[in-house]
C-alpha cells in the first residue's frame, strides 16, 4: 500500500514538475507576444469606447432626423394647401404674405434637416472608421492570443471597453436584495 501510494506521489509531482516547466518555457518563450497583447489592449479599449461613443451620437442625429423629416411632412402639408387657395397660380395679397411666411419655416427646417443629415453622415462615417479600426486590433489580439495557446483571450467588446474607460455606466443585471 505505502509503495502504491509512493509511486502515485512520484508521478504526481513528476507531472506538477512537467506542467511548470512547460509553463514556465512559455512564459518564456511568448514574453513579445504578450507585451504586444497588452498594447493591443489599450489601443483596442480607446477604439471600443470610440464605436460606443459614436454609435451613441448617431442614435441621437437618427432621432433628430427623424424629428426634422416630420417637421418637413407638417410644412409640406400646409403648403399645399395655397394650391387650393390659388387662382390661376396666384394667391390673393393677404395670403401671399402668410404664404412667404411659410414658405420661409419651411426653407429654414429643410436647411436645419440638411445640417443634420450632414453630421450624421460625418459620424457615421466615424462610426465605420472606428468599428474598422477596433476590428483590426481585436483580430490582432485573438490571433497573439492563439499562438501563445490562449484561443479564448477575452477581447473587450466595445460597450465594454466604453464602461472600463468610465464613459458609460453598466448594469450588471444583479439586484442589490
Amino acid at each position: 500500500m505505502k509503495d502504491r501510494l509512493r509511486v502515485a506521489s512520484v508521478a504526481l509531482a513528476a507531472i506538477v514538475v512537467f506542467n511548470l516547466g512547460r509553463e514556465g518555457y512559455r512564459w518564456y518563450a511568448f514574453r513579445d507576444e504578450r507585451a504586444a497583447i497588452v498594447r493591443l489592449r489599450r489601443h483596442v479599449v480607446e477604439a471600443g469606447a470610440e464605436v460606443t461613443l459614436t454609435r451613441g451620437q448617431l442614435e441621437a442625429l437618427n432621432r433628430a432626423v427623424g424629428t426634422a423629416d416630420s417637421g418637413l411632412t407638417a410644412d409640406v402639408q400646409v403648403l399645399r394647401r395655397y394650391a387650393v387657395q390659388s387662382d390661376g397660380g396666384l394667391l390673393p395679397p393677404a395670403v401671399y404674405a402668410r404664404y412667404l411666411r411659410d414658405r420661409r419655416r419651411y426653407d429654414e427646417h429643410r436647411a436645419q434637416r440638411q445640417e443634420v443629415s450632414r453630421r450624421w453622415e460625418e459620424v457615421q462615417g466615424r462610426l465605420h472608421a472606428s468599428a474598422d479600426w477596433y476590428n483590426v486590433l481585436a483580430d490582432s489580439i485573438r490571433t497573439l492570443a492563439t499562438r501563445i495557446g490562449d484561443p479564448y483571450y477575452h477581447v473587450p467588446l466595445p460597450v465594454e471597453a466604453a464602461a472600463e474607460k468610465g464613459l458609460i455606466k453598466v448594469d450588471s443585471g444583479r439586484s442589490n436584495e
